[in-house]
């Protein structure tokens, strides 16, 4: 089995009905997002269905946004960016994370975007779409009741994508001229789940030694960035402009991050998280590393944020603050959610 399929596997879909909903709505939502109540019209939020984040854009340029219906005063906002080896995957992904809905009953608003996949644009085009898709939910706030506070959330490849976008607010290079192009893309907070953050050096460090699964022209790695020779025959500069640790020479805009990855990780390597968390806590950035023991590359899917909860270890630094190491507490839905309050309030 190649590794983009077990990437595609990895990323768990909604039912095939509300999938083909949804694509029969694309055409639509361009010109007039769709409000609805979810689908048991009990849970307290309404749905914005297919809105197209950049005007004339691509079909894969469209989100889907959560609302609280009922809240007071305009809520901050979630932003939730799929997996799938950048090849793969779509919006849908948001909803096969079993805890999603936390956060819409906690005060989130969320938003789960589609990005333009590398079998339609190579490197920056995904990085280009994540930031044109902060920049139109940031300037339509006021119509979707939003208070223009962002957080990110990504996992796999929307790891690498959110993780990458935390660490370059203020990069111009990486912001693109899609869609709504004044205002900000910076984000306040940032959850990166098991992402690529040194692109070129994982297989060097697969649980499995000796495999190739991101150097081979063939991987998705090298499809992202374009590689057509794969990844180690690519000019060090194309793969390091993707690399998020790049980038982190300075707190100065760096947001809050919480990693998170298990251990027993056999796609993309526990040591990826490894030096992001030393690259933050090198320039006194605000940031929690959970490393959840024993957890493979889908554990935010298989219930690892659920109890019993496996054993994990948790290293924190704030600022320039030693770094702490702990047992716990656990990393449930509602921790991240204190993530998110904590930043996005």
């Amino acid at each position: 089995m190649s590794i983009a399929t077990r990437f595609r596997r990895a990323a768990v879909t909604v039912a095939t009905i509300a999938l083909c909903a949804a694509t029969a709505l694309a055409a639509d939502a361009a010109a007039s997002p769709i409000a609805a109540a979810d689908a048991t019209g009990a849970s307290g939020y309404n749905t914005f269905a297919n809105v197209a984040y950049v005007s004339g854009g691509n079909a894969q340029q469209i989100l889907d946004l959560y609302v609280p219906r009922h809240s007071a005063r305009p809520v901050p906002l979630i932003v939730y960016v799929h997996g799938g080896g950048w090849s793969g995957g779509d919006k849908s992904e948001l909803q096969g994370n079993s805890g999603w809905q936390t956060y819409l009953s906690d005060g989130f608003a969320l938003a789960s975007i589609d990005y333009t996949l590398s079998g339609t644009a190579v490197f920056p085009q995904a990085i280009y779409d994540v930031n044109a898709a902060i920049r139109f939910l940031r300037a339509n706030a006021g119509k979707y009741h939003l208070d223009g506070s962002i957080g990110l959330w990504g996992e796999s490849a929307g790891g690498q994508l959110v993780a990458l976008a935390g660490a370059t607010c203020g990069v111009s290079s990486l912001q693109g001229k899609e869609g709504v192009t004044r205002g900000s893309s910076c984000a306040q907070a940032v959850v990166d789940g098991m992402g690529p953050t040194d692109l070129l050096e994982q297989d060097t460090h697969l649980l499995n030694s000796g495999a190739l699964l991101h150097n081979p022209p063939t991987s998705p790695d090298s499809r992202y960035l374009g590689c057509a020779d794969g990844l180690p025959a690519c000019p060090a500069s194309t793969v390091e402009r993707a690399n998020p640790i790049t980038y982190l020479t300075s707190s100065s805009q760096v947001p809050p991050y919480l990693i998170v990855h298990g251990d027993a990780d056999p796609l993309v390597p526990h040591w990826e998280s490894e030096i992001l968390f030393n690259a933050l806590t090198s320039v006194c950035a605000n940031v929690t590393f959970d490393t959840m023991h024993g957890q493979g590359h889908t554990l935010f899917f298989t219930g690892a944020l659920n109890p019993p909860y496996p054993a994990q270890t948790v290293q924190s630094s704030q600022g320039c603050q030693p770094v702490t190491t702990s047992d716990g507490p656990p990393l449930t839905w509602d921790t991240i959610a204190t993530f998110f309050h904590a930043h996005l309030r």
